[in-house]
Formats: structure tokens, C-alpha cells, sequence
């Protein structure tokens, strides 16, 4: 089962936060902001051997619910 994990305390309107995908491993995936606003900052686009791959997430002032997707690329 894949999941989206957040890694750091809530968001606030001016900050961030660090998100944490855990899937299969190394596979090419691409952070996706589905809806809310922000901007995602990915660490990497790729999965390690542990299945794991890191982005940030900043708020960017948006005050609101925000839904981040990870897809994989083929």
C-alpha cells in the first residue's frame, strides 16, 4: 500500500512542511498538487531502496485544505 506520510508539525499560512512518500522502491514518481494551492519542492523523483522519496510542501500564505498525489512515471 502506497502512502503520503507528513514528516514535520502542521502547516501554517507562511510555512511548510516535509512529506514523505512510501510505495515500492525504486520507481520514478512525480509529486502532484491535485488541489488547494502551495508549491512542491521534491527532494527526488524516485523511490529508494526502501520505497521512500521526500518533498516539501510550502504554503506559500494559502490557507486551506490542500491534496498532494504522487503518480508513477513509467
Amino acid at each position: 500500500m502506497a502512502v503520503i506520510r507528513q514528516y514535520t508539525a502542521n502547516v501554517r499560512a507562511n510555512g511548510g512542511c516535509v512529506l514523505v512518500f512510501v510505495g515500492p522502491p525504486d520507481r520514478v514518481i512525480d509529486w502532484r498538487l491535485l488541489s488547494g494551492a502551495g508549491a512542491l519542492f521534491p527532494y527526488v523523483y524516485y523511490t529508494d531502496a526502501n520505497g521512500q522519496a521526500a518533498c516539501r510542501y510550502d504554503a506559500g500564505g494559502y490557507v486551506g485544505t490542500v491534496v498532494i498525489g504522487v503518480a508513477y512515471v513509467a
